[in-house]
């Protein structure tokens, strides 16, 4: 796999403006298992990875202090859950299916559907505006200046000035 999906929510998101942690979640999710993965004997599950501290630094170009308070921040806000070893260190990501809407294409379902409840919502709009133009252009109107019911030339000509016609049954 090439790629990962990135919402547009992410800049929202309560780190986006902290360069440094932004950085490092960036680098996590890039470089995260797609798939489980066996290193030393262990499975590294999907959504995890196995690095240093250092060689994150050094792959960010950050000194060691930012790499690990950035790691910090993610573990503390339930993003990541970081298991060291003597080695190296496991980064989780929590949620990997969630990002990576693993199973399904929920921005290619959600489209779909709200584009069908919009439609729906349209034809249902649709279908009242008729049914009343219908209803209410059938209905006797009452003149209240005269305090009686218009007549029918005096209704159409009404109708007509509001762009409407009678409804023919």
């Amino acid at each position: 796999m090439s790629f990962i999906k990135l919402d547009r929510r992410i800049m929202n998101w309560g780190w986006y403006k902290d360069a440094n942690t932004k950085s490092v979640w960036l680098h996590l999710l890039l470089t995260a298992n797609w798939d489980d993965t066996e290193y030393m004997g262990r499975t590294i599950p999907k959504g995890s990875l196995v690095c240093t501290l250092q060689g994150l630094a050094d792959d960010l170009g950050m000194s060691l202090k930012q790499v690990r308070r950035a790691l910090q921040k993610l573990e503390n806000t339930g993003e990541i859950v970081k298991k060291g070893q003597s080695h190296f260190t496991q980064i989780t990501i929590l949620k990997w299916a969630k990002y990576q809407c693993e199973g399904k294409q929920m921005g290619i379902e959600r489209a779909s559907r709200g584009q069908t409840d919009g439609h729906r919502q349209y034809i249902k709009n649709r279908r009242r505006e008729e049914y009343k133009n219908i209803y209410t252009d059938n209905l006797p109107i009452y003149d209240t200046s005269k305090n009686e019911i218009m007549g029918e030339e005096e209704t159409r000509e009404l109708l007509a000035l509001m762009g409407r016609k009678r409804y023919e049954s």
